[in-house]
């Protein structure tokens, strides 16, 4: 408790002043390593609302900085040694809930697998900040040059052909003009003649249509029962996960 005094208006007054105390918080991360060990880190002040057990983060680990996954937070630690801090937030919402979490530790315990490990597997690849989708390069006529394009034939060529398509072509198509194709439109495009974009390339799932099977099947009580509870998990229209065992 601090004691201010102080004189006001003919009256000495003494004000009373409680510090501020800042908690200082740590948590445990996991690494995708082969190891069982987790390490501990503190939270900076500016993630403590947000550093939940099952977000991501990013923290030093050696001598670079490596994604990994929060497994408990304490306000205490037993490690005597420098904490370091975790360097930032990866996910802006909880990606591991407390069911699916409750799930991987069941994962990592009954195949002896580093809880690191499984959470890695377990999130899609979209969401690993190494992933990048493949992609594809497109270019379309933009204007037509101010100056005729004498000194550079390829490119009045590219232009051309760009110019009578009247839409996006991409990139490697340009190959039956020139043979770097990259190079050439890069030209262009630092003059203002086309646009370049990168497109990412989405899965054709067209294919992955099956025609409908019609067959009787009796069911026992066991998956009579398993079949209850998935259909009131799909009508809850919420996500719950289940784990069925001898599929």
């Amino acid at each position: 408790m601090l004691l201010v005094n102080f004189f006001s208006e003919g009256f000495y007054c003494t004000l009373f002043i409680a510090p501020l105390f800042l908690v200082i918080m740590y948590a445990d991360i996991a690494f995708p390593i082969s190891s069982y060990q987790v390490f501990t880190y503190r939270i900076p002040l500016k993630l403590q609302n947000s550093v939940k057990i099952g977000v991501r983060v990013k923290a030093p680990f050696h001598k670079r900085k490596v994604n990994g996954v929060v497994v408990a937070i304490s306000d205490t630690t037993d490690y005597k040694g420098t904490v370091r801090s975790i360097d930032s937030l990866i996910d802006n919402e909880l990606v591991l809930d407390k069911y699916l979490w409750r799930l991987l530790e069941w994962v990592s315990d009954y195949y002896l697998t580093p809880l690191g490990q499984v959470a890695q597997t377990a999130l899609p690849a979209r969401l690993s900040s190494r992933y990048k989708p493949p992609s594809r390069i497109v270019v379309a006529f933009r204007k037509a040059p101010d100056v005729a394009l004498t000194n550079a034939p390829v490119q009045e060529r590219v232009l051309r052909y760009l110019q009578q398509k009247k839409g996006p072509v991409i990139l490697s198509v340009l190959k039956d003009i020139t043979s770097n194709p990259s190079s050439v439109c890069k030209a262009l495009l630092n003059k203002g003649l086309i646009t370049w974009d990168e497109q990412d390339l989405l899965p054709d799932v067209t294919g992955f249509t099956f025609s409908p099977i019609h067959k009787k099947v009796k069911f026992t009580k066991e998956q009579i029962r398993v079949l209850v509870d998935l259909r009131e998990g799909l009508e809850s229209k919420k996500f719950i996960p289940f784990l069925l065992h001898g599929v």
